[in-house]
């Protein structure tokens, strides 16, 4: 999970998608704020969001929309700030979208596994 947040993280600040406010980490130019927030949604997909997994059509569309709401309400509270508001929904939304599917799929294969 460690490597999709820096992944993320990285195309954010590579795209000049938003920036960050706190103190800063090395990996990404990103605070360490945001990499807590990584850890806590890693340790809800096997438990809160189990559900998620077993229905086709909830991470992408969910991902799609609730990515974006994340941090436009980051944004409300004054911990982030968009370069290109449109621009940073629409690569939000999408980039999220196909995150969400994958850390669901990687996710589930790892519960089927054990």
């Amino acid at each position: 999970m460690l490597a999709v947040a820096l992944a993320w993280e990285l195309s954010v600040q590579w795209l000049d998608v938003m920036n960050y406010k706190g103190q800063m980490v090395n990996l990404a130019s990103t605070p360490i704020w945001i990499y807590a927030l990584w850890l806590g949604f890693a340790l809800t997909l096997n438990h809160s969001m189990k559900w998620i997994s077993s229905v086709r059509w909830a991470p992408p569309i969910l991902g799609a929309i609730f990515g974006p709401l994340t941090y436009l309400a980051g944004a409300k509270f004054g911990s982030v700030s968009f370069t290109n508001l449109n621009f940073s929904i629409i690569y939000t939304s999408i980039s999220w979208a196909i995150l969400f599917t994958v850390v669901v799929m990687y996710s589930s294969r790892l519960r089927e596994s054990e």
